[in-house]
């Protein structure tokens, strides 16, 4: 297609992006020397009546829109070998999913005036009557443009309304409701009546922008599973991990995310004006010009780890119910705490209270009445691990609040006793001792638990690469641009599970012709839930090299944590 003119007037130039109903060209109006976006309807769907009545009415819905964040369509065609096409405003930036790629984790105010600009075009979409049900960062454009100070400013631009709702054009002609059980949309981003087949209204693309915060914020989806309906289905039914339970974000920030996450329609905001009204004070005010955005060299640079808080409490937001699965998590993990304790208790520690290890998070019993404990240093290990469980010795001690034996009695010289020594005389009968003047070392068996892990430390490396169609340097430079985010699913995996797992995977990929991910399949066997986080990681990433073809690899990956 390329080099091809269109209607007489348009030439295309370069591929842009393919979707899932047509493919986007830039191309230049010969008569007025002006670059353009031609989109294309993909051949194989021409003849489908529903794609057809798709791809106009994106065009009349995107053409009646007048604001400066949404694309403007100029023109609308069939040429004469049936090609279906409407023409566009060329917007020359980054689509928001490679702005989330490259520049993660974004300040509070840049994320406040994209979330802003975002409503302003729905507010006006809103008003005339259009859902556009599939907001996606993929479908939301970043145009650098200058402030009134002349600094660089993000400029959005809100494009794609190929299956946008036109309701009063529906109600013109007496169009029937959608059929129960059609469901359009991506499921990471649906709001819960979009997935259940439910009427909509504007309040349910604020819920997919309540998705896009909740990705701005934290570097990942509210969601995540391995089915598009195991995924629909947790939109319906789960109520998402607060932001700052993942890290520290802003609360007004994650108060507003929060509410437009809302099951309930009629919980969340009821306008995109009455949304934008809460972030407009942190995302300013000032006038913004667009400019010719450069290439951006931000592109290459790799996402960080995010590190949880050692906070989990949430600030400003209402507190989840206690029957969310967090709550109950930590339930659970109580209830293995304290029982583990008892049966400690039961071969030789008198456990009644625990009380944390501030430096190491573990837990320890305690004598009841016992001063509040103090540093010291730990005990002295006086035998190899068993079988059954370590045993250490606990040095004497005048501070009374180290756990001591239930009968604490001097060593015997014979040989069932010789794990411990004891100054004191031996004798054939042991007598518990009463006083604590003994200067016997006590012997107390201890349970073995798994060795602690700092799931923050949990790396992955890119091993061999077979590929075709591409250099192995460019894409170990693709998918090691998105080795931060790869790396921050294997940490929640660890956090969930509490288990240091490592192993190896395999990562297949393949690009469209202009050398952008667009198909990604993984292999962890050691932990089958990560993968479908790593693949949204690694799609949308650019492998160089690749302008005339199609590539595809195959790239082993190794987990470790250390």
């Amino acid at each position: 297609m390329i080099g091809r003119l269109i209607a007489g007037r348009y030439r295309l130039e370069a591929l842009l992006g393919r979707g899932g109903m047509g493919t986007v060209y830039r191309a230049r109006h010969v008569g007025l020397d002006e670059m353009v976006a031609v989109k294309i309807l993909h051949d194989e769907l021409r003849t489908d009546p529903s794609y057809v009545d798709r791809f106009e009415r994106e065009a009349r819905a995107a053409a009646r829109l007048h604001h400066p964040c949404t694309v403007r369509v100029t023109d609308f065609g069939q040429d004469a070998d049936g090609l279906l096409y409407f023409v566009m405003e060329l917007a020359d930036g980054r689509d928001l999913a490679r702005v989330i790629h490259a520049d993660w984790p974004l300040s509070p105010e840049r994320i406040a005036r994209i979330i802003v600009q975002m409503l302003s075009a729905l507010a006006v979409a809103h008003e005339a009557g259009i859902i556009h049900r599939d907001l996606k960062p993929e479908n939301v454009m970043i145009v650098v443009g200058v402030d009134d100070d002349g600094k660089p400013v993000d400029m959005v631009k809100v494009c794609d309304f190929g299956i946008a709702k036109d309701t009063r054009a529906d109600r013109a002609r007496g169009a029937r409701p959608t059929t129960v059980g059609s469901v359009f949309g991506t499921p990471e981003y649906m709001s819960p009546e979009q997935g259940r087949s439910k009427p909509l209204d504007a309040r349910s693309d604020l819920y997919s922008v309540g998705v896009i915060m909740y990705e701005l914020l934290t570097g990942r989806l509210p969601f995540d599973a391995d089915g598009a309906v195991d995924l629909v289905m947790k939109h319906v039914l789960e109520d998402p991990v607060p932001p700052s339970n993942i890290g520290p974000v802003n609360a007004l920030l994650e108060t507003v995310c929060l509410k437009a996450l809302a099951k309930n329609p009629s919980d969340r905001y009821q306008s995109a004006r009455e949304m934008q009204a809460v972030l407009r004070g942190l995302a300013g005010t000032q006038t913004v010009t667009p400019v010719k955005a450069k290439r951006a060299a931000s592109d290459a640079v790799p996402l960080p780890s995010r590190v949880p808080t050692q906070q989990a409490t949430v600030t400003n937001v209402p507190a989840p119910r206690e029957e969310t699965p967090s709550r109950l998590g930590r339930a659970v993990r109580v209830a293995l705490i304290v029982t583990m304790a008892c049966m400690t208790g039961a071969v030789g520690l008198r456990a009644v209270r625990t009380e944390p290890n501030a430096a190491s998070g573990s837990i320890r019993a305690a004598e009841p009445g016992a001063p509040p404990p103090r540093d010291e240093p730990p005990p002295t290990p006086t035998a190899p691990a068993t079988a059954e469980g370590r045993t250490r010795t606990i040095p004497p001690s005048t501070t009374g609040h180290v756990a001591h034996p239930v009968a604490a009695t001097p060593t015997s010289t014979s040989a069932s006793t010789s794990t411990s020594t004891s100054t004191s005389t031996p004798t054939s009968t042991p007598t518990p001792t009463s006083t604590p003047t003994s200067t016997s070392t006590p012997t107390v068996a201890v349970v073995d638990s798994p060795p602690p892990f700092d799931p923050s430390r949990g790396s992955v490396r890119i091993g061999g690469i077979s590929v075709e169609g591409a250099l192995s340097r460019d894409v170990a430079g693709a998918v090691g641009r998105a080795l931060g985010r790869i790396a921050a699913c294997y940490q929640d995996d660890l956090r969930a599970s509490g288990v240091a797992k490592r192993g190896s995977g395999s990562l297949r990929i393949e690009t469209d012709a202009a050398g952008v991910i667009v198909r990604a399949r993984v292999n962890v066997g050691f932990a089958p839930s990560i993968a479908r986080c790593i693949e949204r990681a690694v799609q949308g990433q650019r492998v160089a090299g690749v302008d005339t073809g199609e590539a595809s690899a195959t790239i082993a990956l190794a987990f470790d944590v250390r």
